[in-house]
């Protein structure tokens, strides 16, 4: 069947980047007799930090012989009819890695399956985890073996990834999209000498009062949580509280909802 590769969905890409055209060898590599499958993995190359940089770009940024040298890292197959018929996947997880692993295989080194280990002892994930943060990755998803492939979020897979805690001065607001059209999609931050966007984190209700309120929010103290990264210092802003007790006259957010 027809094969095509596509970025992930976003709000202002809902149906994502068709790249098939610049990634020849990426297509040639998927099944040719599998129909109606979805392949869901990333690409990277070299070091984490380069792969981190061609996220926030584009493959198309790249001259072709650059492009060439792009590899897959597979996460799942997906019977994407199953999807759209029940909703899901039922296939437990540990086959369909076998699925992974056979594609990989046959792949002449274009996919690599993403590494995967399987623990029951709380002490050795805790240092797995470790080893994985020392190699420069974001942390772990924990996934039940037995779970089938959901296109949503469900308790069977867990984001293990570390957090830390600072705070920035609102210095103006971005508009939301999608849902949030007509209210906050972003803070936008001084912090440590450079703009950064907290958009995660609100409150509906938070975001309609911030939108409504901007004049009074602009100088506001915010603590965020946040994914530290090396390449791009903080990753996933999320909004924590404003600190009233760092602003000079804490009456100008009276009403801010909690």
């Amino acid at each position: 069947g027809e094969k095509r590769i596509f970025s992930r969905p976003s709000a202002k890409l809902p149906n994502g980047t068709d790249y098939t055209e610049q990634l020849p060898h990426i297509v040639a590599a998927l099944p040719d007799d599998w129909d109606n499958y979805l392949a869901d993995g990333e690409l990277f190359t070299g070091s984490w930090g380069e792969t981190m940089h061609l996220a926030r770009t584009s493959p198309t940024s790249l001259p072709p012989e650059e492009r060439m040298k792009l590899k897959g890292l597979l996460f799942d197959f997906v019977d994407l009819e199953q999807v759209e018929r029940a909703g899901c996947d039922p296939t437990p997880l540990f086959r369909r890695r076998q699925v992974v692993e056979d594609v990989a295989k046959k792949s002449n080194g274009v996919f690599t399956p993403v590494e995967s280990r399987i623990i029951s002892d709380p002490e050795e994930l805790d240092a797995y985890y470790r080893e994985m943060l020392e190699q420069g990755l974001e942390g772990l998803i924990l996934k039940d073996p037995k779970s089938g492939y959901y296109p949503r979020r469900k308790r069977a897979w867990m984001k293990l990834k570390p957090t830390a805690t600072s705070e920035g001065i609102v210095a103006g607001f971005t508009p939301g999209i999608g849902k949030h059209e007509g209210r906050l999609g972003a803070c936008i931050l001084d912090w440590n000498g450079e703009k950064v966007k907290c958009g995660g984190g609100f409150k509906d209700k938070q975001r309609d009062w911030i939108w409504a309120h901007q004049q009074q929010t602009v100088g506001a103290p915010l603590e965020f949580v946040y994914q530290p990264d090396n390449v791009a210092k903080a990753r996933f802003l999320r909004f924590k509280r404003f600190r009233f007790d760092m602003m000079p006259d804490a009456t100008v957010m009276v009403g801010f909802p909690k």
